[in-house]
């Protein structure tokens, strides 16, 4: 009996993605769509190498009726290293890719900038902006499938010592 072609399943993000073919960047990893979702941020509109304060990521929540697109980053580059008692966020810009080439893009970061707790009722070091969905822009994302969480962490018995891919 003659076999068909057969259907590729790649796991490394942590959901299973099947394609009929296997991506060119099978046998890495950390697969190229995690590279393209990291962006550097900047403290000013120029993007120079000199005012890169941090990175964030793009992550993509799949809603009952929507699918909603963030910006997430460390709370403390929303404040700088030095104006711990600063209150309010400054303005960064985003040094994004556009689709297609390899012109790089700056976006003012202008939303309103989400803080989240822990189960405790503790501030953690995270801010999450919720972004217009710019199909222009040659972002990749991240999806909460891939997050390591305590559920995961009791799932997969991970512990001190495990190898894990951090972003």
């Amino acid at each position: 009996m003659e076999e068909g072609p057969r259907m590729y399943c790649d796991r490394r993000m942590g959901d299973e993605r099947w394609s009929l073919h296997r991506p060119k960047d099978y046998q890495m990893r950390i697969p190229d769509s995690v590279l393209a979702s990291v962006c550097f941020l900047h403290s000013h509109g120029d993007c120079l190498d000199d005012s890169v304060v941090g990175t964030g990521f793009f992550v993509e929540v799949v809603g009952r009726y929507k699918t909603h697109k963030y910006l997430v980053t460390a709370k403390h580059v929303l404040y700088g290293k030095d104006d711990r008692d600063q209150k309010e966020e400054r303005l960064l810009w985003a040094r994004v890719r556009n689709v297609g080439d390899e012109a790089v893009r700056h976006v003012a970061l202008n939303g309103e900038w989400l803080f989240g707790e822990d189960k405790d009722g503790h501030a953690i070091d995270a801010a999450a902006m919720v972004l217009v969905d710019d199909p222009s822009l040659g972002t990749g994302v991240l999806v909460p499938a891939c997050f390591v969480t305590d559920e995961v962490t009791e799932k997969y018995i991970i512990g001190h010592g495990d190898e894990l891919s951090i972003v």
